[in-house]
């Protein structure tokens, strides 16, 4: 138990820095060795994990090469977007601007409009 608590502290932290750092790495990085490991964590069974990849993945769609993050970035925000778990759906909403900031206008209008009154209204 303590072990799976601490495993997943790391997988927390490690989702945090990589938003963190994406800046640095530039966006052939993030795309071959960020995003990867944030698709992964997207889809982790422990929801803070996912609440974390939640709050962070704006840094890294901003980051990442804009065609692919509308491609393979913004699907896996969605999905997030969706969470059984209220926590990671209320994690989309706090990051939603620095998502819709890196995407085209088009994207934004699309996706992220629809997404934002969809949010609002979730209460739990």
């Amino acid at each position: 138990e303590m072990a799976q608590e601490e495993a997943d502290e790391y997988r927390m932290t490690a989702m945090k820095l990589l938003g963190e750092l994406s800046f640095i790495l530039g966006p052939d990085t993030v795309k071959d060795k960020v995003s990867p490991t944030v698709i992964s964590l997207a889809t982790d069974s422990m929801f803070r994990v996912r609440k974390a990849t939640a709050l962070h993945i704006g840094k890294v769609c901003r980051w990442a090469p804009k065609d692919y993050a509308v491609v393979s970035l913004v699907p896996v925000y969605l999905t997030l977007a969706d969470d059984e778990i209220w926590g990671v759906r209320k994690a989309c909403a706090e990051s939603m601007s620095d998502v819709a900031a890196a995407l085209p206008a088009d994207v934004r209008g699309q996706s992220i409009l629809p997404l934002f009154d969809k949010l609002a209204a979730d209460v739990k």
